[in-house]
């Protein structure tokens, strides 16, 4: 079970599952799609999540999920290098695929019938 939670969290094509996210209306989400539930269990971070209910949880006077995973975020931004771990390439490809996801999600907002406020 340790090498299990050792282990990075997959990233595929199939563990991103763009198709699905892409179909996602304004406002909507993807947490209750049968993907998620079929991933969710494997993708976790352990030292994250809590394991107690919430109400025994906030009663006991111990820090929230929330804070730990601030915790967690800020010691991996206070780690990461300066320079960044991505190549020029991957910059390139990201600011691409960043500019066709704008494109797409403003086409899909200006067709009839799509919400007029974001």
């Amino acid at each position: 079970m340790l090498r299990r939670f050792m282990q990075p969290p997959e990233i595929s094509t199939e563990s991103l599952n763009w198709k699905e996210v892409s179909n996602i209306r304004t406002g909507g989400h993807f947490l209750d799609s049968s993907h998620t539930l079929d991933l969710c269990r494997d993708q976790h971070r352990p030292d994250v999540f809590l394991r107690m209910g919430r109400d025994d949880y906030e009663h006991s006077d111990r820090r929230t999920a929330f804070d730990a995973a601030r915790e967690k975020a800020l010691a991996l931004i206070a780690a990461a290098p300066e320079q960044g771990v991505l190549s020029e390439d991957q910059r390139r490809e990201i600011t691409a695929l960043t500019a066709a996801g704008d494109k797409h999600i403003l086409a899909l907002n200006a067709a009839p019938g799509a919400v007029d406020v974001i």
